[in-house]
This record gives C-alpha cells, sequence and structure tokens, in this order.
C-alpha cells in the first residue's frame, strides 16, 4: 500500500491482523501518532512508514515487536526519546529513523541489536548526549550514520570491535577527540567527518592528537595524582619517624645533662 496517495491516521484495528509479516504504508500523506496497538501485530517481520507526516512519540509498544527485522521510520515527524524498548527487537537487521525530531540521548539498550547488519541510521535528529559504549556490540553492522545531530564527547573506544563497518558518517555534532582504530573511520571522507568539535587523528584534514582530548587522558591524570599522593605520604611519614627517632635518642642524653647540672 505504499506510494498510493493514503490520507488520514493509521487505524489502530490494524493491531487485530495479528498474522501479518509486512505492513508498508511509505510514501502516502499518513499524518497523526503511530497507534500503540502496533505492538500486537507480533508475526511483523517488517514495518515501513517512512515518507509521511506521522507525528508524536514513538509508542514504547514497538518492543514487542519480537520478530521485527527492517523498521523505516524515516522522513516523518516524530518526536520525544527514542524508546529504549526498542532494544526488544532483537531480530533487526535494518533500522532507519532519518529525518524526525527525536531528542534526548541514544539510548543504550539499541547495543542490544546484535543483529544489525544493513544500516543503523540516526541521523538528522536533535539527539543529544554521548553516543554509549554500547553501540559498539554491534559488530556486525555495515552502514552507520549519526550525523546532523547534537551528540558531544569523545566517540567510545568500543567502535574499535565494530569490524564490518563499511560506511560511517558522524558530520555536524559535536563530537571530540580520537578517531576510532577502525577501517571504516580511519577511510572516511572528510565530508563524513566535518563540523565537529575538536577530532583528531592520523589522517589528512584532522589535527594531531598529540595535544588533544584522548580516551586514556583522565585515567593518566588520575594516575599521577595517586602517585603523587602516596609519594607525598611516604615521605611525610619517614619524616615523622626521624623526627620520632631523633627526640628517643635525644632525651636520655638531656636527662643526664639536667642531672649533672644539678650536682
Amino acid at each position: 500500500m505504499s506510494a498510493n496517495k493514503i490520507t488520514g491516521r493509521i487505524p489502530s484495528g490494524f493491531g487485530r491482523l495479528t498474522h501479518l509479516g509486512i505492513l508498508d504504508l511509505s510514501s502516502n500523506h499518513l499524518e497523526g501518532e503511530i497507534p500503540k496497538e502496533i505492538g500486537k501485530k507480533v508475526s511483523l517481520n517488517n514495518l515501513s512508514l517512512e515518507n509521511n507526516q506521522l507525528s508524536g512519540r514513538l509508542p514504547v509498544q514497538i518492543g514487542m515487536l519480537s520478530k521485527l527485522q527492517r523498521l523505516d521510520l524515516s522522513n516523518n515527524l516524530l518526536s520525544g526519546p527514542v524508546p529504549e524498548q526498542i532494544g526488544n527487537c532483537v531480530e533487526l537487521i535494518y533500522l532507519n529513523l532519518k529525518r524526525n525530531s527525536f531528542s534526548e540521548n541514544i539510548p543504550f539498550q539499541i547495543g542490544n541489536l546484535v543483529h544489525l547488519q544493513i544500516l543503523l541510521d540516526l541521523s538528522e535528529n536533535n539527539i543529544t548526549g554521548e553516543i554509549p559504549s554500547q553501540l559498539g556490540h554491534l559488530t556486525s553492522l555495515e552502514k552507520l550514520n549519526l550525523s546532523h545531530n547534537k551528540l558531544s564527547g569523545l566517540i567510545p573506544s568500543s567502535f574499535d570491535e565494530m569490524v564490518s563497518l563499511r560506511y560511517i558518517d558522524i558530520s555536524f555534532n559535536e563530537l571530540e577527540g580520537p578517531l576510532p582504530n577502525n577501517k571504516a573511520f580511519q577511510s572516511a571522507s572528510m565530508e563524513a567527518l566535518k563540523n565537529n568539535k575538536d577530532l583528531c587523528g592520523n589522517k589528512e584534514g584532522l589535527t594531531s592528537c598529540v595535544s588533544s582530548p584522548t580516551r586514556n587522558g583522565n585515567k593518566m591524570v588520575i594516575l599521577i595524582s595517586t602517585l603523587l599522593s602516596l609519594l607525598g605520604a611516604t615521605f611525610l611519614i619517614y619524616t615523622l619517624l626521624e623526627l620520632l627517632t631523633i627526640l628517643i635518642i635525644e632525651k636520655p642524653e638531656t636527662q643526664r645533662l639536667l642531672v649533672k647540672n644539678k650536682f
């Protein structure tokens, strides 16, 4: 039923079609919210609602679609956080939420979608915060697009393990620090990296990481501070012991002198 100029809302009655395997209403003129009854379609493996004017929040009942393999909600007006329950759709191989108005953090539960292979696209939203390290568990993922958001902080070192990545785009964010030691990142074009806060690496167009933030920078500062504290404490104890030793040695001598002076 895609590209048929269908208007209006998605009827909640669709939820009664429990044996439905594919629901493709893409490229129509649908509006309003995605009904929570969508979670009753437990046999659904393909949900394509892209290129409509759907709005409101993505219902948490989406997490009930445990057999879902393909979810495309791109090019809509959806808002609010991406529900953490999406991490229950463990059979997903394709997830596209591009060009909506999703906000808040990327739910770390997306890291549970270990079968994601073809695409994870969260680009052109209003997503904030740091990239969760759990995304590094997606070792089968080939294409990752997080561009045009408000993501900040370092790219997790766990991304080094994403050995299947072939394409990435993290442009137009507020990311900083070194690129992961990963072929997709190391071979990425500057177009896919541009307009960030302070990315660095051994790559033409990026500054060297020598004077830039590193993943181990904070750990090194803590280690040095701890060592200095231990050295200071050791020196203080040694000094006190020396003083105590001197006092113990000198006290009898002082007493002998006092006795001698009396006579």
